[in-house]
């Protein structure tokens, strides 16, 4: 089911394996990368970038090498600003693998995953996948500055819309709703991924606007889709500064209400870092919201600091689990315990579980094993417009 669409112009192979750097370089070949440059290690990767003309979309980097190893070359990519992705292939024990990407995380590195040696190629194109190199903008290629004042311009001119990922029901397969996320489409530079302008908005102080904005957006997308006969749950990310505003909750309902939907449609997500401390205001607020027949979602679980803390302070009806433990479950016994745990604590407490970031066939039936509700991920569809969720409907088949 999953689709290989990216095709990598750029890429970077770094390993001391001379047989893995063989396979690797002729995987991305099929996948139709034209420029393929390979490396046994870390002092001849950095010789690589000296001389690239343009710096690679993707790196598969190798940790354990000589003269300079992978965890000493990320250093280096840091202070390069390297902005590729960067997959992490290694034999090493799953706990110094774990570091190597905390490592990277704190580089502010765009690390998408890690490869188990001898990796399967289903499990690159996973990370390929999710890399997502080809949404790259004409603003981001050119090194196009965006402002306040663009993203102003693009919420009162409604460019910023809706994109639609499919959520599925574990148990029999089918579709059940989306999880709406934002994306700007302009003008001239194309679709703007969410990296590129959610940070200036939170940055900027416009980030209440801003989800503003999604919201009427996924809410109009929903009332297309319940006006066509489609029953079917949106998921809406709301920003922390949501979280102040004790109107909130009232506005919200007059508009679900405006639209003639039904409020158990649609489910409102907070990340859990945003909760970290039991404040008045977001515990009103959100008390409010679940009083008025929303749903409410703890997103990221697990990437907090006081998992239990969150569930018992605050009304929440649905966990959804990071997709930084679910990708790497088949392969990562840390991250999959973590999975089983929070699965059976959401059972205890009669939650409803999510589980985003499922990508390949495997993972798919160890979430169904689990127990867990409902899935999303790039093995069941990418984030889309409305436009396209009829079409992906026809063609969609249970796995």
């Amino acid at each position: 089911m999953l689709s290989k669409t990216h095709v990598l112009e750029n890429v970077l192979v770094v390993d001391d394996d001379p047989i893995l750097r063989a396979i690797a370089e002729r995987h991305f070949q099929k996948r139709g990368s034209h420029n393929v440059a390979t490396a046994n290690d870390g002092v001849q990767a950095l010789g690589v970038l000296d001389e690239a003309q343009d710096e690679p979309g993707f790196l598969l980097c190798d940790l354990n090498m000589p003269n300079m190893d992978g965890i000493e070359f990320l250093r280096h990519l840091e202070r390069r600003k390297f902005s590729g992705a960067i997959a992490i292939l290694s034999g090493e024990d799953d706990s110094v693998v774990a570091l190597a990407e905390s490592l990277a995380d704190a580089h502010k590195l765009n690390v998408v995953g890690k490869l188990k040696k001898p990796f399967k190629a289903e499990d690159l194109d996973a990370l390929i996948e999710r890399a997502k190199v080809n949404d790259a903008t004409p603003a981001e290629k050119t090194g196009t500055v965006i402002t306040i004042q663009d993203l102003k311009r693009a919420i009162s001119t409604g460019q910023i819309v809706a994109y639609h990922q499919p959520k599925i029901e574990a148990g029999t397969g089918n579709f059940v709703g989306t999880e709406a996320l934002a994306r700007w489409l302009h003008p001239e530079w194309g679709i703007v991924p969410p990296n590129r302008f959610i940070p200036l908005a939170e940055q900027s102080g416009f980030i209440e606007q801003l989800t503003d904005a999604v919201v009427d957006a996924a809410l109009s997308d929903v009332q297309h889709w319940t006006t066509h006969g489609l029953s079917a749950s949106c998921s809406i990310n709301l920003s922390a500064k949501v979280l102040t505003n004790i109107d909130f909750p009232d506005e919200i309902a007059a508009k679900v209400d405006a639209a003639g939907l039904e409020r158990r449609q649609i489910i409102l997500e907070i990340t859990e870092s945003c909760l970290l401390e039991k404040q008045a205001v977001p515990m009103e607020i959100l008390a409010r919201l679940r009083l008025k027949g929303f749903d409410l979602s703890v997103d990221d679980f697990g990437t907090g600091h006081s998992n239990i803390e969150t569930l018992r302070n605050f009304p929440f009806n649905e966990l959804k689990i990071d997709h930084s433990f679910v990708s790497v479950m088949q392969e990562d016994a840390f991250a999959a315990e973590s999975v089983r745990s929070s699965v059976e604590l959401a059972k205890q407490l009669g939650l409803r579980m999510v589980a985003e970031g499922v990508e390949t066939q495997a993972v798919c039936d160890l979430i169904k094993q689990m127990g867990i509700d409902q899935i999303q991920g790039f093995f069941f569809g990418k984030p889309m417009p409305i436009e396209s969720l009829p079409r992906w409907l026809k063609g969609y088949r249970i796995p």
